[in-house]
């Protein structure tokens, strides 16, 4: 919505209106922010503002006859919209006689600009505008688009006094003047509203050190010329982010060379916080405090007495220059002090101390403990969190370069080791005192600022994004890869899947047929003759006596053979090769009986190494020796028997099978190692691991040699293996 229609729907309601429509150019038209501009200022009679701000036109009209400039149509038209014919509105500016008026207002550097031009009226003046050379103006554009020198706006206004809102004239948190400057440290800039999006440095230490050096009227964003003014105010502290009961301003005034100190409410909504104030500072009890006592002059504010000392922030200061442990025990001492009795002063920060020689002077206790705060249980844990995080905020660059302690290290010296609960319950406090007021008028103006450090990062970041862009090439490609890997996976589970049924409906039937057989078998039993009954009982009894392959069986087999057959018995028993023949049908099977002792040709030059790794189960390792023998041609092998501390016959293999090459280990190293071990013996060109417990069948090696020679990106082939009953255990092989 534009200025003039938030001006007819809201009128004077500034907190919906914000509330409803946050923006800069909002705030700063329509807020009670830039009330620091003039509410001090003593005003009355007839009164010229140049320019338009609805806050300062509408305090202006409570004290004076107001009449108002404003070149800007949408403006005029909304400043018209809300005041209507409480205000007289001027079109032609050359026509104005400036003397006609007891005061003239220029707001923003155009409408100062534009007042330059004329000469220098005998009446009262106030001139507010942005400083050129601001510290904000260093970083990028910032305020007035035309904003002025100092200098030229003093040489034309003559005598005068100077006054500097902070951070500057559209929302004025501080008020500072010639007469009462900020100290060093005094200065923290909230990154909000207008603050620089691009800050190399933090502006509020670039404030700090410019109060430091005496030169902070120099960069201060704004400023406020007032001539032909006497007003006291030296300073002024707006409190205008809270709650309407808790809005406050405090003041200090100068008076016949005497400072003294006010206490006020901006709203009437305040004044019962202000006489709380005032009965609540009786209720503090401390023997190391003296306790500022002020008096009543009108309603809804309080006076008090300018005390000169040095505060105890700044004595908290000196105890960096300490060792850790003289550090930390000097702030230690200084809590003790300024923590009361019975933990009511919950403004017991050291900013709010003054040690004026002799002893120290609470000057603000504004937040006294009372039941409507029951959300704090631990008040002089509190107290003191309260007190440290805000001397730590404030010095936290000079400890962690003396000290190295961050927060938490910090608020551990003290005993405070919840430090996230404490600011949950900080939290809770800040919301009792602004409740959405602070989200309404400061949070949704927080500025994201990108710092040097930042855009070092940056550029780093820069430097490093063509390693970045290869490295997201290669991973795309190797996710390419991976999902023709996932497809051709799923291709092979499809396949299997249809196997599977296929095998299903292959046992199915073979079920059906079982039984079909078995009925036969039933028939077929009833009717054997009894002869052949006698003969299968008794040829059962000796199969379980005698079990086929076992020692007992073949021991009375050979028994049988030396009665029955005493040459060949004879034959075997005494010549070398019968004896070995003897030796192996015990010790691996009955197929050595059938193929004997075999013997694998020596290859000079093996184009495959083949590694069996065995552990035991000789039977297994001759059927698979037997096997390669029988259905390996066309290239040239060798086979490495990779023995993992075998007991059985594989420790005495070679006196069954010839021309192998044997790796055994000294102990037990499992199986990858023994594998690794075994391949430190290979001659050939490829290296080729299989289990004991396979029988290799025709053609099986020359395929799979054939492959890996086809493509040199191919680093590895693997073999399709199957059950004995004909189902498929896997097929090739994947590395990852």
């Amino acid at each position: 919505m534009s200025l003039l229609e938030l001006s007819k729907k809201y009128g004077k309601d500034e907190y919906s209106l914000l509330k409803e429509n946050p923006g800069l150019e909002n705030l700063s038209f329509f807020s009670s922010l830039s009330l620091g501009n003039t509410e001090w200022i003593d005003i009355k009679g007839k009164t010229l503002f140049l320019g338009s701000q609805i806050a300062i036109l509408d305090d202006l009209c409570k004290k004076s006859k107001v009449y108002i400039y404003e070149d800007e149509l949408e403006r005029l038209g909304s400043v018209q919209a809300v005041f209507g014919i409480d205000i007289e509105y001027i079109a032609d500016f050359e026509s104005i006689n400036l003397n006609d008026f007891d005061t003239v207002i220029a707001y923003g550097s155009e409408k100062v600009s534009k007042l330059m031009q004329r000469e220098k009226p005998n009446t009262k003046l106030v001139l507010i505008f942005d400083n050129k050379y601001g510290m904000n103006y260093f970083e990028e554009e910032f305020g007035d688009k035309e904003a002025l020198s100092v200098k030229a706006v003093r040489e034309w206004i003559g005598e005068h006094s100077t006054y500097y809102p902070y951070p500057n004239y559209r929302y004025v948190y501080k008020l500072l003047s010639d007469k009462e400057m900020p100290g060093a440290g005094e200065l923290s800039q909230i990154k909000a509203y207008d603050y620089p999006r691009f800050a190399l440095k933090d502006i509020g230490e670039r404030f700090s050190q410019a109060a430091k050096t005496g030169d902070f009227d120099s960069f201060a964003n704004s400023y406020i010329i007032v001539a032909g003014g006497n007003e006291e105010n030296v300073y002024i502290k707006y409190n205008r982010t809270r709650l309407p009961k808790y809005q406050i301003k405090t003041e200090i005034r100068l008076r016949d060379d005497k400072k003294y100190v006010v206490k006020s409410a901006l709203k009437k909504e305040g004044i019962p916080h202000i006489l709380g104030m005032y009965d609540g500072a009786k209720r503090i009890k401390n023997d190391s405090v003296t306790v500022l006592e002020g008096s009543f002059k009108n309603d809804g504010e309080i006076n008090f007495p300018f005390i000169k000392g040095k505060s105890l922030s700044n004595l908290c200061e000196e105890c960096i220059k300490k060792d850790i442990n003289g550090f930390i025990e000097g702030i230690k001492e200084y809590l003790k002090k300024i923590v009361d009795e019975d933990a009511l002063n919950l403004d017991a920060i050291f900013d709010n101390f003054i040690f004026d020689g002799e002893k120290f002077i609470a000057i603000d206790c504004e937040w006294i403990f009372d039941e409507s705060m029951d959300f704090i249980k631990d008040r002089e844990l509190f107290i003191k969190y309260r007190a440290l995080h805000s001397f730590y905020q404030n010095n936290s660059n000079k400890i962690q370069n003396k000290f190295a302690l961050n927060e938490s290290d910090f608020m551990a010296k003290f005993g405070i080791d919840d430090i996230d609960g404490m600011d949950f319950i900080e939290r809770r406090f800040q919301d009792y005192i602004h409740g959405d007021y602070q989200e309404v008028y400061l949070d949704n103006y927080f500025v994201e600022t990108v710092s040097h450090e930042t855009l070092n990062e940056g550029l780093v970041a820069l430097a490093e994004l063509p390693d970045a862009k290869n490295k997201i090439n290669e991973l795309t490609e190797i996710n390419k890869d991976r999902e023709l890997a996932i497809k051709e996976m799923n291709r092979l589970k499809t396949l299997t899947d249809n196997h599977v049924n296929n095998l299903g409906i292959i046992i199915d039937n073979l079920r059906h047929e079982n039984e079909e057989l078995a009925k036969t078998l039933n028939v077929y039993n009833n009717n054997l003759s009894i002869p052949f009954r006698i003969r299968r009982k008794l040829s059962t009894i000796y199969n379980k006596k005698y079990p086929k392959g076992s020692v007992e069986r073949k021991k009375l087999n050979y028994r049988l053979m030396s009665i029955f057959h005493p040459i060949k018995y004879f034959k075997l028993t005494h010549s070398e090769e019968g004896r070995n023949l003897i030796e192996g049908e015990f010790k691996i099977g009955d197929l050595y009986r059938e193929k004997g002792k075999i013997n694998f040709p020596y290859a000079e030059n093996p184009k495959v190494s083949i590694i069996i790794p065995v552990y035991n189960q000789v039977h297994y390792t001759y059927a698979c020796l037997v096997s390669i023998l029988e259905n390996t041609v066309e290239f040239d092998y060798e086979i490495i028997i990779a023995d993992d501390v075998s007991t059985d016959a594989t420790k005495e293999i070679d006196k069954f099978v010839t021309g192998l090459v044997i790796a055994r280990n000294e102990s037990n190293q499992g199986f990858l190692k023994n594998c690794n071990n075994a391949a430190k013996k290979v001659r050939g060109e490829y290296i080729f691991f299989l289990n004991n417990d396979t029988t290799v069948q025709k053609d099986w090696l020359p395929p799979l040699i054939r492959l890996l020679e086809s493509d040199k990106s191919i680093g590895m082939v693997g073999s399709k293996l199957i059950y004995p009953d004909g189902r498929l255990q896997e097929a090739g092989g994947i590395i990852w």
